[in-house]
């Protein structure tokens, strides 16, 4: 007899809580393309404290669960400090980030294309992609594979030029989607997303 997987309950946070970091210009992210009015549509913000760039992480039902944070110190890894932090719990990643704004694109498309940061997706926003979202990371947990499959689009995977589609987990993900699904791949060969430097 299966046992039933307990499902992850994320703390629901006040939506005053991005409230307490700083609303202004992102240079770093506009030099690299990234518009202010998408930043600001994806409500992109400075920790002065912590001397990060901070964005919110939302469900599918648009609850705030999670604040998510990239350095601005150039010599992170010098410093010894991670270039990016989750400012509270993350538990099962059973979101993808972006979702909550895209969703209505990714519906009127019937596809949803997958990246692996944030600013890929505010990236290809402002060109005019607006069926995006990123896992965070290049392989999908089972629980963002069940939202995949919930959503019943087609999936499109474009991970940063550094990762190989044939290794075991990147495979093993496309396979299982290509059961309800179909898959699609986008190459990033001419690094136009900045390849792993995220």
């Amino acid at each position: 007899q299966s046992q039933k997987k307990e499902v992850y309950q994320h703390e629901i946070l006040p939506a005053t809580t991005m409230k307490k970091y700083k609303k202004c210009k992102v240079q770093e992210w506009l030099d690299e393309g990234i518009e202010q009015e998408v930043m600001d549509l994806f409500g992109v913000r400075i920790d002065d404290i912590g001397n990060r760039i901070v964005y919110p992480v939302y469900d599918i039902e648009g609850n705030l669960i999670n604040v998510k944070g990239r350095t601005r110190y150039e010599n992170y890894k010098a410093m010894k400090i991670a270039k990016y932090i989750n400012y509270y719990t993350v538990g099962v990643m059973d979101y993808f980030q972006g979702l909550e704004t895209t969703l209505p694109y990714i519906q009127e498309e019937n596809e949803v294309i997958i990246f692996e940061s944030v600013k890929s997706v505010m990236k290809a926003y402002g060109w005019g992609y607006k069926n995006c979202v990123s896992a965070e990371k290049h392989t999908l947990t089972p629980e963002q594979i069940d939202l995949l499959i919930k959503l019943r689009v087609n999936v499109v995977l474009a991970y940063d030029s550094d990762v190989n589609y044939f290794k075991d987990e990147v495979r093993e993900d496309i396979d299982k989607l290509r059961r309800v699904t179909n898959v699609y791949i986008i190459e990033d060969k001419q690094k136009l997303l900045g390849g792993a430097k995220t």
